[in-house]
C-alpha cells in the first residue's frame, strides 16, 4: 500500500471515528439534557406523544454508532501501527506488531483505555434504551451510557496533535473542551432533526408548545457551544500555527481555513435559527413559516457538519505549521 493510499484510509477511518464518537455523546447528551426535561407526563398528553418515540431515535442511532466507533477505531490502530514500523499494512496484522503497538506504546494505552468507555457504553446503553423509563437501572444506565461517551470522546484529544508542543497539559484540555462541545452542537443536530421530522408526521394543532420548548432548549444550548467552540477553536489555532502566514501557506493551515468557513456558515444558521425561527414557533401566524426554514436549516447544518468531521480527519494527518514534519 502506498503512502497516499494508507493517508486516504487513515483519514478514511479517523472521520467514521470521529463521527461515530461525536454522534453517540450527542444521542446521551441531547437525550438527557434537552428531550427528557421536556419529557413530562403533562406535556407528553397535550403534545400528542411527541416525545414519545425519543427512545427509539437514540436507540436507532447509538446501534449505528457503537459498531462504527469499533471498526473505524480498529482499523485506525492498525494504520498506524503499520506506519510506526513502517510495515505493509498486511505485515502489521501479524499479531507480533500489533501486540508490541498495544502493549509499549502511547496509542496502545490511550487505545486501552478508549476501548474500556467503549465497553462501558456499551454495557449502559441496553438497559437505558430497553428498560421501563422512569426506573432506577434505566436512569443509572442512561448516566453511565452518558459518562462513558463523553470519556470515549474526550480521549480523542490523546491520539491528536494536542501532545506536541510546550504546552501539553493546557492543549489537551482545550482539545478535550472543543471535542465535547462540538459533541453538543453540532452533532446534536441529528437526534434534533429526527425528533422534528417525528413532530412533523403528528397532528401538529397539540405539539407547538413542545416543538416551541424543544427549540428554545436546542437553541440555547447551541449558542453556548458556538461561543465555546470559537473560543477554544482560536486556542488551538494559535497553538498549533506558526504564524499567521501558515493559514495560506502550509496545507495544514488551508484546510484549517476551510473548517473555519464551514464553522462560519453552521454559526450564521444557527443564527437564524435562534433570532428568526425560535421565537416565531411560539406564535400562531408566522409559526408553520418558521418551521419550514428551521427544518431546512438544520438539515444544511447537518450537511456541513459532515464536511466539517472530514476536514477534521484530514488535519488529524497533516504536521501543523508550528511543528512541521
Amino acid at each position: 500500500m502506498s503512502d497516499l493510499t494508507a493517508t486516504a484510509w487513515l483519514a478514511a477511518a479517523r472521520s467514521v471515528h470521529f463521527g461515530a464518537c461525536l454522534l453517540l455523546f450527542a444521542v446521551w447528551f441531547f437525550d438527557r439534557f434537552i428531550a427528557a426535561p421536556v419529557d413530562v407526563p403533562g406535556a407528553a398528553r397535550t403534545s400528542g406523544d411527541l416525545l414519545a418515540g425519543r427512545r427509539t431515535i437514540a436507540r436507532r442511532l447509538a446501534l449505528l454508532a457503537l459498531p462504527a466507533a469499533l471498526a473505524s477505531g480498529v482499523l485506525w490502530f492498525v494504520i498506524v501501527a503499520a506506519e510506526m514500523g513502517d510495515l505493509p499494512l498486511a505485515q502489521a496484522l501479524d499479531r507480533g506488531v500489533l501486540g508490541t503497538v498495544w502493549s509499549k506504546t502511547h496509542l496502545g494505552s490511550v487505545s486501552k483505555f478508549r476501548l474500556i468507555c467503549w465497553l462501558g457504553a456499551c454495557i449502559g446503553t441496553p438497559p437505558a434504551l430497553y428498560l421501563r423509563p422512569g426506573s432506577f437501572l434505566c436512569g443509572v444506565s442512561n448516566w453511565v451510557a452518558l459518562i462513558a461517551s463523553a470519556l470515549l470522546l474526550g480521549s480523542l484529544a490523546w491520539v491528536g496533535h494536542g501532545q506536541i508542543g510546550p504546552q501539553v497539559g493546557f492543549h489537551l484540555a482545550i482539545d478535550t473542551i472543543h471535542l465535547l462541545g462540538a459533541g453538543c452542537w453540532p452533532a446534536g443536530l441529528l437526534p434534533f432533526s429526527l425528533l422534528f421530522s417525528r413532530w412533523k408526521r403528528m397532528d401538529k394543532t397539540v405539539s407547538w408548545g413542545v416543538l416551541a420548548d424543544l427549540t428554545h432548549r436546542f437553541s440555547a444550548m447551541s449558542l453556548a457551544c458556538v461561543m465555546l467552540l470559537g473560543i477554544t477553536g482560536l486556542a488551538n489555532a494559535w497553538l498549533l500555527l506558526g504564524g499567521v502566514s501558515d493559514l495560506w501557506t502550509t496545507p495544514y493551515g488551508r484546510w484549517l481555513l476551510l473548517k473555519i468557513a464551514l464553522f462560519g456558515a453552521m454559526a450564521g444558521l444557527g443564527a437564524i435559527n435562534l433570532l428568526y425561527c425560535r421565537p416565531r414557533i411560539a406564535g400562531d401566524s408566522t409559526r408553520t413559516a418558521a418551521t419550514g426554514v428551521l427544518e431546512f436549516n438544520v438539515k444544511l447544518e447537518i450537511a456541513l457538519t459532515t464536511l466539517v468531521i472530514v476536514v477534521v480527519a484530514i488535519l488529524g494527518v497533516l504536521p501543523p505549521g508550528s511543528h512541521p514534519g
